[in-house]
């Protein structure tokens, strides 16, 4: 049943989406990424369950339901599919957050993206590039002008900058140069705020 509501909840996003309907489309976004996110939290849990009896069979429960590119849902064995249904969840997080803030429900687009972030650090690990990602997007949404939150900006980017430094070196990365300038960005508005 659940796998129908996520599918039919994705589907109505972008229907909602297209016809700018945006807290509609945020709200269905979101019952998506929370299937997604409990399928993940599900899988790790099984994971452990298996890890701790041995190598016991692998019975019904013991299954994932992931996204298809088809748009069908995919039963897969959990062993499969725990990295898949986070990724699913968080891109799912991020769409809710778009569209959040198309109609300027920021706090509740920045929520999305903190989403996110937990996923990342739970599956991921709390220094790996797809949590620099996610706090990436929460620095550009909070220093967009209708948002304009530069402490909490702050507080996404710096991390962001120090994991990209770690895993992609210099400042040769499009990934660092796009949070440097986000910096600079924050920076002028930091100023401009003392000034102000």
């Amino acid at each position: 049943r659940e796998p129908i509501v996520a599918r039919v909840a994705t589907r109505l996003g972008r229907a909602e989406s297209l016809c700018e309907a945006w807290s509609e489309a945020a709200a269905a976004y979101t019952i998506a990424a929370e299937f997604f996110e409990k399928e993940a939290e599900r899988g790790v849990r099984l994971e452990e369950s298996i890890g701790n009896n041995g190598d016991r069979n692998i019975d019904i429960d013991d299954v994932l339901c992931i996204n298809h590119k088809s748009g069908i849902p995919l039963v897969v064995p959990v062993i499969l599919g725990v990295i898949p249904t986070a990724d699913k969840a968080r891109e799912l997080y991020h769409v809710a957050s778009s569209a959040f803030g198309k109609y300027g429900a920021w706090l509740e687009s920045r929520t999305s993206l903190s989403r996110a972030v937990q996923i990342s650090t739970k599956h991921y690990g709390a220094g790996s590039v797809e949590v620099a990602d996610d706090l990436t997007a929460i620095g550009r949404l909070c220093l967009k002008e209708d948002a304009c939150d530069y402490r909490y900006a702050e507080r996404a980017i710096t991390p962001a900058l120090r994991i990209y430094k770690l895993h992609l070196g210099g400042s040769g990365s499009n990934k660092i140069r796009t949070v440097e300038n986000l910096v600079k960005k924050m920076k002028a508005m930091k100023s401009g705020a003392r000034m102000g």
